[in-house]
């Protein structure tokens, strides 16, 4: 999908030990992206997970707001769930949920009888658009294809990924730009699961740390 520019919430950890425990996993994450990619043919290119130049967040749940009359629940939930095959969901990074269950908010709007200028949908601020179809330069307009592939792409954005490079193994990860080649087979893969893993310190990782002796010591002090 083409989606616009995309800004992710984030609230810096705080505290110096968590900051440098948040920068260590980020490094080790990296380097397993790497191993993955190269050792690892089902995961494929590495490069194709690419996360935004932000800050570590904190969060425990991400909460999606939206009008049913417009967007069927089934396919809101359909769009999460390929983000809930992450083996990190909700440890790693947070889970995704209604809104009256989230520390933060984000708003779905469905258009599908427009379409969007040049793209499916776009993230900015806290917010969500999905169209129907996208409008080309040529004024050509073309079906922009599943509704929650196109959603859970935005999602991706929303946790802090940018669009997957163009073509090669990339074109089948959720974060590439929508096309003819990709329309209705783009999936969650486990270098996108893992990449969004590096942003996000949640209550789960929090518990680990302040279990560990080491951690315990350093913020001690």
């Amino acid at each position: 999908m083409m989606a616009g520019t995309s800004t992710v919430p984030t609230i810096r950890a705080g505290g110096a030990a968590t900051d440098c425990v948040a920068a260590l996993r980020r490094r080790l994450s990296l380097l397993l992206l790497t191993l993955l990619g190269v050792a690892t043919a089902a995961v494929g290119d590495a490069n194709c997970a690419v996360i935004e130049d932000k800050p570590v967040a904190r969060g425990r749940r991400i909460g999606l707001r939206f009008d049913p009359g417009s967007i069927a629940p089934a396919r809101v939930e359909a769009a999460v769930g390929l983000w809930r095959q992450c083996r990190n969901f909700g440890s790693g990074f947070p889970e995704i949920v209604g809104a009256g269950a989230a520390d933060r908010l984000v708003v779905v709007e469905h258009r599908p009888s427009e379409a969007g200028p040049g793209r499916c949908g776009s993230f900015v601020g806290s917010r969500i658009v999905l169209w129907g179809s996208q409008r080309q330069p040529d004024g050509t307009v073309r079906p922009c294809g599943a509704l929650e592939q196109n959603l859970a792409h935005e999602l991706g954005h929303v946790l802090g990924l940018v669009d997957a490079p163009r073509g090669g193994t990339c074109s089948r990860r959720i974060m590439a730009r929508l096309h003819r080649g990709n329309l209705g087979s783009r999936r969650v893969q486990p270098d996108e699961c893992m990449a969004v893993g590096q942003l996000w310190l949640t209550p789960v990782e929090m518990g680990r740390m302040a279990a560990a002796p080491s951690v315990r010591r350093v913020t001690s002090r």
